[in-house]
């Protein structure tokens, strides 16, 4: 019915560079999993990320805002429509008897019965509600693109706090490791004491470096359990032993698939942030209509059907019956500055929009080119560690040998000891690093895009009512 004033929706376009920054040529042709955790092949971790997706609080809440907004969506298209409502009334009147010079009425007091309807409609001639329905359609999308960005970043601390916990765990095997070594090395140097082949210095520093190893493995503990506690409140339990249930594998999972990039301008179309941004930017286009349309003359069409009666016998008789039918006209003929005023600050909104919609995109670019250059470094980092890991130990294996014949001072088995320890327990991290880096380079990307149709789609855009659980423990 009639026209829409105001603008319409208009997206700002992507202008940024076709290729990233620090895309390399070796990824172009690399196939991605949509359902990315799944691509470190551990079926612990998609089985935490399937209980953090049904459990977690946050998302729980996020999925509400969603039926909120869906529902205030409702309301406002309801506004469109003419409204119906019934009436009753029952009163004891007395009229006053010095109000006028004469009576009117055969008596000063009566009861009066009333039954009847109401209705009451205001044509949307300048599309002012339809404007309304429009914003709130979007503010639908923004919720659930909101809900999109909880669960997506749900996903990636799940898999950050599960891969943390398997790093620690590493991190103290192989202290543990090393400390078993280093018990072997001191029983080789009280062997060669009680021979009188070297002091009781040599003891005493192969004890230093046993005990101070064995002291390190204390807060390594702490942060394990501070680790799992974590995980655990992502889940939507309160914090206990996943451990346990999990058996005693404790190796660091890393993708088996290498990543597809997709272009910068792919973002504008899959992160959720910048979706939610731009379905902002359209409710608030929608609202610079709304306020338009306050500077045009309203017309309603109103009406009431009614029985009332003095005697609650004759109530449902034809002589009862009165109606009221007719359209109503108004129009703020002298308030246009306040008008003027309210369309200028929506339009502010709708350039403050603008903007922020283009700084979320400038963002999330710069955040996908972090992530990738540290990612390709990462990786270099590790295979140099790798080598270094390798040259280490056959430092220690040759101080070992050359310490058993008297070729070399004891000093220079403590050196390759702790060089070797170093080493593996920066090779440990550089991994860990590595898998968190990843994870970070897919929060950056989005999250899935490319879903393999084999892929059952764990995430839907909305919840529905029924699936809703109450939270409880």
């Amino acid at each position: 019915m009639g026209c829409k004033v105001g603008p319409d929706k208009s997206v700002p376009s992507f202008s940024g560079d076709p290729t990233w920054k620090s895309y390399t040529e070796r990824q172009t042709d690399l196939r991605y999993n949509a359902c990315w955790w799944k691509d470190f092949n551990d079926p612990i971790l998609d089985q935490l990320v399937d209980q953090a997706i049904c459990s977690n609080p946050d998302l729980k809440e996020a999925a509400f805002r969603v039926i909120e907004s869906r529902a205030r969506f409702g309301v406002a298209v309801a506004e469109r429509f003419p409204e119906l409502r019934g009436t009753g009334e029952y009163s004891y009147r007395k009229i006053s008897g010095n109000s006028s010079p004469f009576s009117l009425l055969s008596q000063d007091s009566f009861p009066l019965y009333s039954l009847g309807f109401t209705t009451a409609w205001q044509l949307d001639f300048w599309g002012k509600f339809r404007r309304v329905a429009e914003a709130a359609h979007a503010e639908i999308h923004v919720a659930e693109n909101d809900r999109a960005a909880v669960l997506l970043t749900l996903q990636s601390d799940v898999a950050s706090a599960y891969i943390t916990i398997r790093s620690i765990e590493t991190r103290i095997g192989v202290a543990k490791e090393n400390l078993e070594l280093q018990r072997q090395v001191l029983d080789a140097v009280e062997q060669r004491i009680v021979a009188g082949l070297v002091g009781a210095i040599d003891a005493e520093q192969a004890k230093t470096n046993l005990l101070a190893l064995e002291a390190t493995i204390p807060a390594l503990y702490v942060a394990l359990e501070q680790s799992e506690n974590r995980l655990s409140v992502l889940l939507g339990v309160p914090p206990r032993d996943l451990r346990s249930e999990w058996g005693t594998t404790s190796q660091i999972p890393f993708p088996i698939n290498e990543l597809l990039m997709g272009l910068p301008a792919d973002l504008v179309r899959r992160r959720p942030d910048i979706l939610a941004t731009e379905q902002k930017l359209a409710a608030e286009t929608a609202r610079v209509g709304v306020a338009i349309a306050d500077l045009y003359p309203q017309l309603s069409l109103t009406g009431t059907i009614s029985v009332d009666s003095t005697d609650v016998g004759a109530l449902f008789t034809s002589p009862s019956l009165a109606h009221d039918i007719g359209p109503a006209f108004s129009w703020n003929l002298f308030n246009f500055g306040n008008v003027l005023n309210q369309i200028e600050g929506q339009e502010a909104k709708v350039n403050q929009a603008i903007w922020s919609y283009r700084s979320t995109v400038l963002s999330a670019i710069q955040e996908v080119e972090d992530a990738l250059v540290a990612y390709e470094q990462e990786q270099r980092r590790v295979e140099l560690l790798n080598q270094a890991e390798a040259s280490a130990m056959r430092a220690v294996n040759l101080a070992q040998r050359n310490y058993s014949r008297g070729l070399t001072r004891y000093q220079t088995v403590l050196d390759s000891l702790r060089s070797r320890l170093s080493i593996q327990d920066q090779q440990v991290v550089a991994k860990t690093t590595l898998a968190l880096q990843r994870i970070a380079l897919y929060q950056a990307l989005g999250g899935g895009w490319e879903c393999d149709p084999n892929v059952v789609d764990v995430e839907p855009m909305i919840f529905e009512p029924g699936l809703l659980q109450d939270p409880s423990f």
